[in-house]
């Protein structure tokens, strides 16, 4: 091919327009939602710092950002709905976010093969019933939930959440029912969870190789972190403590139907029930402190743990015991 002809091959592609940025505030568009609208997929929209009364509905790929090098907080008070599954993502940056009713982010799937792709970076989620919902792919890192009525964080998908804290909440702090169709990145690092008045951490569903890293959950009710017919999940560098009694529960770490749990240099301590309980689950404990619990490890139904060396317990360490009977116990106030 001659080199009129390679030219003329090249003009014949049609070019890809990059991607634009609008500016929300001062010279630019009155409102977020105002934005969101006039952009193309790709976009970037920069808001100037501010307090912005809207609800917000985003139904394309682009990022909202608080405008680079501004300092003070932009902070959006309404109810934000996330409808892209046949999209990349949508990416939130350094933004806060908060609602008085109905939860403040919400996304939506398309079936459990089609999730919402989001991604969110230093973003703070204030009050709302529930504060992160829905059927999504979520990468959280830094900000966190705070005050929500109902549950921190509660995902049908696939999570990356790394440097989260989650605060105050109602309910369970972080709940997330894996999807077979999720991305292969499933992981909770560098993450706080304190004072719920659910499960702290609630992982369900055949999601392989969850990995649980250096996790601190403080003051849960019920269980501090609860796997349901989980594989192969790995829980190192954790703390689970001080797990507040409900019913019969109170538990640090409670597996059921779960296959090879993988518990490393964990301290579980002064919960109300069962350090580590496993229910027709397989864990396997090594240099961990399972002290203090009102049982350090239990076993039921076609449940084991497996001592895999180095462990401390306040007792015996793999003594076999039958769930307690509960004590009188007041009840919770409703949440």
């Amino acid at each position: 091919m001659n080199a009129v002809l390679v030219a003329a091959a090249l003009l014949s592609i049609p070019a890809t327009a990059a991607a634009a940025t609008r500016a929300v505030g001062v010279k630019g568009y009155p409102s977020i939602q105002s934005a969101i609208d006039a952009s193309a997929p790709g976009d970037i929209i920069n808001v100037s710092p501010g307090t912005y009364h809207e609800n917000l509905r985003i139904t394309k790929h682009i990022k909202i950002e608080r405008m680079p090098y501004a300092t003070s907080a932009v902070s959006v008070v309404g109810n934000i709905f996330i409808d892209t599954a046949n999209t990349p993502s949508v990416t939130l940056v350094d933004l806060t976010l908060q609602a008085t009713t109905g939860p403040v982010l919400r996304a939506a799937g398309w079936g459990l093969s089609k999730l919402a792709n989001v991604q969110l970076s230093r973003v703070t989620v204030w009050f709302g019933s529930d504060g992160i919902d829905g059927m999504m792919n979520l990468t959280m890192n830094g900000g966190g939930v705070v005050y929500s009525a109902d549950d921190g964080i509660s995902i049908t998908g696939t999570a990356s959440l790394d440097g989260v804290s989650v605060f105050g909440v109602g309910g369970d702090g972080i709940r997330i029912a894996t999807s077979p169709y999720s991305a292969s990145i499933a992981r909770i690092a560098n993450t706080n969870v304190v004072q719920c008045g659910g499960r702290g951490i609630q992982i369900e569903g055949t999601h392989r190789a969850f990995l649980i890293d250096n996790v601190t959950v403080d003051e849960a009710t019920q269980v501090g972190v609860y796997l349901g017919n989980t594989i192969s999940t790995r829980l190192q560098n954790v703390t689970i403590r001080d797990t507040q009694p409900f019913e019969d529960w109170g538990d640090g770490l409670f597996a059921t139907g779960s296959i090879n749990v993988h518990v490393e240099n964990a301290s579980i301590t002064d919960n109300a029930r069962a350090g580590i309980a496993s229910f027709t689950s397989d864990i396997h404990v090594r240099t961990s402190a399972v002290l203090r619990n009102v049982i350090d490890l239990n076993v039921e139904i076609d449940g084991e743990i497996e001592d895999l060396g180095g462990n401390r317990c306040t007792s015996v360490c793999l003594a076999v015991s039958s769930r307690l009977e509960p004590p009188d116990l007041p009840t919770p106030p409703s949440q």
